[in-house]
């Protein structure tokens, strides 16, 4: 008699099926967890990184991060290039002001806000009389130094000396400095000196006006009125040209360069400083 165990499995290999599939469950069970745990790090990663992106976006870059202060001496001197008195000299120095300031918001507003970077006003026959007017109001209350650059009335510009004279005259009361480009007709150092003919410089300290004028009761007349000691009382250093042999010393001044003519009528320059006691004797 043959046995029937051959048609059904035993119960020791049912058993071993049974647990193999037990464990492949479990083995699945555990993967899905770990496809989640993936996912979700996954996820997570990609969050945080989006949020360190918008951290390092909203960071300001080194430069910004700096001190106001320190920020606009970097940006003056940057303007400020080394100054041999040329015109030239004070037009790339507005230039690298208009570059500076497209470089960010940031540069723009502390560059046109901050008022010491525009107290060097130039009247120069490149420049319009609205960039002379927008730099004495930038300016605000700061002390200004005025330089009258090389002008000539055959130019179609020329109309444009009286505009910007207007701009500075208007706030001669900040006047810290006057520098007046040598090289002019008479008729330009007329227009210049009928503007300040009589006006107060309660601040200014130092003046040069060139030696290219013309005696007799020319424009230096007019200069000679303006530059007396109740008129510029805090005058310290002084570059002039006079043919009047009694022209009065301000009591601070401290240099003073002056041009007179000799005994044949020839212009003559002699520098000197004074002598604090001799000022207070004055």
């Amino acid at each position: 008699m043959v046995s029937a165990n051959w048609r059904t499995p035993s119960r020791n290999f049912t058993d071993e099926i049974s647990a193999a599939r037990a464990e492949l469950d479990c083995l699945e069970r555990h993967e899905n967890e770990l496809l989640k745990q993936l996912v979700d790090t996954r996820a997570a990663a990609l969050a945080q990184r989006r949020r360190l992106g918008d951290l390092v976006q909203r960071r300001k870059p080194p430069i910004n991060r700096l001190p106001v202060e320190s920020l606009l001496q970097i940006i003056g001197l940057a303007i400020r290039a080394p100054s041999d008195g040329l015109s030239e000299d004070h037009i790339n120095r507005i230039r690298r002001k208009g570059e500076l300031a497209g470089v960010s918001r940031h540069w723009r507003n502390l560059i046109f806000g901050c008022p010491n970077l525009w107290t060097e006003i130039t009247l120069v026959q490149v420049l319009l009389p609205s960039v002379v007017r927008m730099h004495a109001i930038r300016s605000r209350t700061c002390l200004i130094d005025v330089h009258i650059g090389a002008w000539y009335t055959d130019s179609n510009k020329f109309r444009y000396l009286g505009e910007m004279l207007d701009a500075v005259v208007a706030c001669v009361s900040r006047w810290r400095t006057f520098t007046v480009q040598g090289s002019y007709c008479q008729a330009v150092f007329s227009l210049i000196f009928r503007r300040i003919d009589g006006l107060c410089f309660p601040c200014l300290s130092s003046v040069d006006i060139p030696a290219e004028l013309f005696p007799g009761s020319g424009p230096q007349a007019g200069y000679q009125r303006s530059l007396q000691p109740q008129n510029i009382p805090r005058l310290k250093h002084a570059v002039l040209h006079t043919y009047k042999d009694d022209f009065d010393l301000p009591l601070e001044l401290e240099t003073l360069s002056l041009t007179v003519p000799n005994y044949y009528g020839e212009p003559r320059t002699s520098q000197s400083t004074i002598p604090s006691s001799s000022r207070c004797r004055h």
